[in-house]
């Protein structure tokens, strides 16, 4: 995973080549000329940082006093303080002076590195278009996000999801190998995981379903088959398989029918309310 630049950082002429030029080429820099303690450009700092810290790294900031470094401030021509000048692969783009509002820098930002959006705004968003059946949108946009300075595990999380619910396991486990142990054991990321281990069937379910009709009976077939309707988006189906094979044994092979209904109730999330239904007539049969 990519690391993320320290938000804010000094600027001087003896480091100004390897701080703000070298560094603009990996991350745009937006170089704020001030005067310490004046109110105006702890202000606007202030907000640099928090925008920067908000967009997980899309920028970072090079503060630089303008007193202690007047061959900076008068290469950059500046005439007031603050005066903020974006440099992206070692070129100054434009710049702005004073503390204008978020939105106002917001809108500077978005015209020459595009919209700042965070990454827990595309999640969400990525989300809604997953509920209306828009997979292949919700990958891009997730895919897009990304490729974005500092990047985090949540969209790598979101998009393995989308991608185990477009049949791509293999590519979803590629996603999660790239988290970090702890994001790996969030809720979401197990969440995935367990999706990932039920669709190893789900290409299989007609062949499945034809061995079940030959042998309605045979436990390990009625797992399979009903992890697989689970794979394949038919949940309360499968639920109610599984659920039916743990009637019938519920301790065959080590507990094997219980565990696949947690698996599935890992798979859907807590929240669910398949998970909840289930959970519930699991108890009651666990408690009979």
């Amino acid at each position: 995973m990519m690391t993320q630049d320290p938000p804010v950082f000094d600027v001087a002429l003896a480091n100004f080549e390897s701080a703000v030029i070298q560094r603009s080429n990996t991350t745009p820099v937006l170089l704020a000329f001030f005067i310490p303690g004046e109110k105006a450009c702890d202000s606007l700092e202030a907000t640099l940082v928090r925008m920067s810290q908000e967009s997980r790294g899309a920028f970072v900031v090079g503060r630089c006093d303008g007193a202690a470094n007047p061959d900076l401030a008068q290469a950059f021509r500046i005439q007031e303080v603050p005066t903020t000048v974006l440099i992206k692969d070692g070129v100054p783009l434009d710049a702005f002076a004073g503390a204008p509002a978020a939105a106002k820098i917001e809108e500077f930002l978005a015209a020459h590195l595009g919209p700042l959006t965070k990454p827990d705004d595309t999640v969400e968003r990525a989300a809604a278009l997953e509920e209306t059946g828009d997979l292949a949108g919700a990958r891009t946009l997730l895919e897009t996000a990304l490729e974005s300075p500092g990047a985090e595990g949540c969209l790598r999380i979101a998009l393995a999801r989308v991608l185990c619910a477009q049949g791509h396991s293999t590519e979803a486990a590629v996603q999660l190998e790239a988290l970090t142990p702890e994001e790996a054991q969030s809720p979401a990321a197990r969440s995935v995981f367990a999706r990932i281990g039920l669709g190893q069937g789900a290409s299989d379910l007609d062949d499945l379903r034809a061995a079940l009709a030959a042998e309605p009976k045979n436990i390990e077939k009625r797992l399979e088959y009903g992890k697989a309707l689970v794979a394949g988006g038919q949940c309360a189906e499968g639920l109610e398989e599984l659920l039916g094979v743990c009637i019938s044994d519920l301790h065959h092979d080590d507990d094997a029918p219980r565990k696949a209904l947690i698996d599935v109730f890992t798979a859907l999330g807590p929240a669910d309310p398949l998970t909840l239904e289930y959970q519930q007539r699991l108890s009651v049969l666990l408690c009979s």
